[in-house]
């Protein structure tokens, strides 16, 4: 009895999974936008991925099919790229500058599909780039380590200088200078963003040889860089969101504008490559904000006048 019913069973299967292929395929093809996201590292990281995963479910809002992939590292970029182009993705995304190379090397074999890169800093016929204007961040940042340091020694602690990191760093620096012109700066490169430990050891290391305050420029390795300033007893300046959860007792501020506005731009925005979409201090990609009571009314103030300078031109550097 088994044998005679086999095979017609199988028969009924394999039409039924026939069938339902081709309803997905026209579902895929019912006009409805698909948008697919590489992120570097966790998106429950608490900063960078955490709140560009944010966005693209703010974008999922307005009717756009989404997808993604986590720890999308420099060995699979290519292929992670292809896989969505080739799964008919209209736009790609890669959550970071690192992503640069893999999306023009993809694109160049999709020329109907569109890849945008945050933080990126090169464009195609269909690559666009949607970054924050990190000189500017950088410059309101630096700005705010130069009034509340009391040693006279600040810095910034990264992963890697990539060109974005670049643009922060030099505004950073010229922040620090226009408020502080004799404070010392050190750019502090960890070669990880993600390992704690690393991130402890070089924020000790800091604050050992004097220093009191740090703008935080780590993945999950910011972990460790908090949990040394709350042992140790500097000051940090967070990043993209308010971190006082990392460090209640050390977290005096953070430049708070979400990567989330980058991802959900770069979602929604209209299908065209070859643009560098740049948010400044006048668009909101500047928002020095999350102050704790350590910081001073008059430097709130004078904090957020800088910021409001910049976005009017007001300030060149």
């Amino acid at each position: 009895m088994f044998k005679r019913f086999f095979v017609p069973v199988i028969l009924f299967l394999i039409v039924a999974m026939a069938l339902s292929g081709c309803s997905g395929s026209e579902e895929a093809d019912d006009g409805q936008k698909k948008v697919a996201v590489l992120f570097p590292f966790l998106i429950d990281d608490g900063a960078w991925n955490e709140e560009g995963y944010k966005g693209l479910l703010e974008a999922e809002k307005e009717g756009i099919k989404i997808a993604y992939t986590e720890q999308v590292r420099q060995a699979e970029q290519i292929e992670v790229f292809r896989n969505y182009a080739q799964e008919g993705y209209d736009v790609i995304i890669g959550h970071g500058g690192e992503y640069m190379q893999a999306a023009l090397t993809v694109a160049k074999e999709f020329p109907e599909t569109l890849f945008v890169v945050t933080n990126g800093t090169e464009v195609a016929d269909n690559v666009s780039c949607v970054t924050f204007n990190f000189e500017h961040r950088g410059f309101v940042a630096g700005a705010f380590a130069g009034l509340m340091t009391e040693t006279g020694k600040v810095a910034e602690i990264t992963g890697e200088e990539i060109p974005v990191i670049s643009d922060q760093k030099r505004g950073f620096e010229a922040g620090l200078k226009y408020v502080n012109p004799e404070a010392e700066f050190r750019f502090i490169i960890t070669g990880s963003w993600d390992d704690v430990e690393i991130g402890r050891e070089a924020t000790i290391a800091f604050i050992e040889s004097g220093g009191d305050v740090i703008l935080n420029n780590l993945d999950s390795g910011e972990i460790g860089l908090f949990s040394a300033a709350e042992d140790y007893g500097a000051m940090v300046i967070g990043q993209y969101i308010d971190q006082t959860h990392l460090g209640p007792n050390c977290h005096i501020g953070s430049g708070a504008a979400s990567p989330g506005i980058l991802v959900y731009h770069a979602a929604t925005m209209e299908q065209e490559g070859g643009k560098i979409i740049a948010l400044g201090a006048a668009e909101g990609g500047v928002n020095m904000s999350a102050f704790s009571d350590k910081v001073p009314e008059e430097v709130r103030e004078k904090v957020l006048q800088i910021q409001q300078d910049l976005g009017e031109g007001k300030i060149q550097f």
